[in-house]
């Protein structure tokens, strides 16, 4: 008999979290599995169409948000619990903090024999975060830590943080790395120098001008603030640079944070610095531009994929300490305390004073670049998930 899987996730875009439930479903139906994605009112309607015509059900509660609010989450939770009384899972996986704390807890509740599985793909809880985030968060993990069979960590780091904060023990945990295929970005190092100054031409920009870069969601805590004030720190001592933003909101509340940057490279007297691409599909394209990718975001990035994307793309990388730092990049001195302004300056100034010759070798550690495509593939994930669910369903047989 088919396991029966339902996936639970708030938000269901063509963003990473979204596309990698997606990955595992189709890798599940393709076992066999019966499979359901449960999501909430933050949705991309042509995406939840393709994957019903692919043959998913896929039921989405209004009430179910992205964040904490009090009403709208008593009504999802008894939501959840009736819909996971009648689906009776063999396995929920939960993706994302809200989804995960009401999921988990839902899913016990309707059936205790029910194998429950968190994907944890960045910090719920961080000293990044304000306190009144930061303590309610922590606490909700705490509250939904023992309904949870299994948690599945995107890098050693954040698993070592839930570790260190009492919130899971070791033999709960698995780290499981999310897949990218890293073939168009290393293709990057490839180019030619006219190539790359063509490339520039197409966005206004000179072949001797400095690039600074950053592809992300635009939200507060991918820190373009800070970047826009690296700039502005940056301009006084050279007048050829630029900073690449490479992103756009996606729904309607990340709109006023994108006009908030706006106005802040406006009253920094950088905006003519600043080049907002948009969101954009062709990543590479815009990689290729860039002389130092730029990361600026908070303590709470569970690995960050852009900088997977700008070390296999040969492109330096200078930013803020985030989980999973070093598990991209190495030991570096380009990674400084996050929030630190100053410190990450120094750093970029260094990185410049390298130029002329990160230019002309773009890549030369390819046997890391090799090793980290192999650690980041999908094949690998879907069977390192594999391997856990079937684990945790035949112990739970037992």
């Amino acid at each position: 008999m088919p396991y029966k899987i339902g996936h639970i996730i708030a938000v269901f875009n063509p963003e990473a979290v979204a596309r990698d439930a997606i990955a595992l479903g189709v890798d599940q139906k393709e076992r066999g599995w019966e499979v359901e994605f449960i999501t909430g009112n933050y949705v991309t309607p042509a995406l939840v169409r393709k994957v019903q015509d692919n043959g998913f059900p896929v039921t989405q509660l209004q009430s179910l948000h992205k964040h904490i609010h009090p009403r709208n989450d008593i009504v999802t939770f008894w939501h959840l619990l009736r819909l996971l009384r009648n689906r009776k899972f063999d396995l929920v996986h939960t993706h994302l903090h809200k989804a995960g704390i009401m999921g988990r807890l839902a899913a016990k509740i309707a059936n205790p024999q029910t194998i429950t599985i968190h994907s944890v793909h960045g910090a719920s809880f961080a000293p990044s975060l304000p306190f009144y985030e930061n303590v309610p968060y922590w606490l909700l993990e705490k509250i939904a830590a023992p309904w949870n069979d299994k948690y599945i960590f995107v890098s050693e780091d954040i698993r070592d943080s839930f570790i260190r904060a009492k919130i899971c023990t070791m033999e709960k945990t698995a780290v499981s790395y999310v897949p990218r295929d890293l073939t168009p970005y290393r293709a990057v190092t490839a180019l030619p120098e006219e190539e790359r100054r063509a490339r520039r031409r197409t966005q206004g920009i000179g072949a001797e001008t400095i690039v600074l870069g950053n592809v992300s969601r635009i939200i507060p805590w991918k820190g373009h603030e800070y970047g826009l004030r690296v700039i502005a720190k940056l301009k006084k001592e050279f007048a050829n640079i630029k900073y690449v933003i490479v992103g756009g909101p996606r729904t309607p509340v990340e709109k006023p944070h994108m006009d908030h940057l706006v106005n802040l490279a406006k009253s920094l007297g950088i905006f003519q610095d600043v080049i907002f691409a948009g969101w954009q599909t062709d990543t590479p394209f815009f990689y290729s531009l860039f002389d130092i990718y730029l990361m600026t975001s908070m303590l709470i990035e569970g690995l960050g994929l852009s900088v997977l994307e700008a070390y296999a793309a040969g492109v330096p990388v200078v930013g803020f300490d985030w989980f999973g730092a070093r598990e991209i990049l190495g030991d570096t001195p380009n990674v400084v305390p996050s929030g630190d302004i100053s410190a990450l300056v120094a750093a970029v100034k260094r990185e410049i004073s390298r130029l002329p010759s990160s230019r002309r070798h773009r890549h030369e550690d390819l046997p890391r670049i090799r090793a980290l495509q192999e650690r980041h593939s999908l094949p690998r994930r879907l069977a390192e998930i594999a391997g856990i669910y079937q684990d945790c369903l035949r112990n739970r047989k037992k």
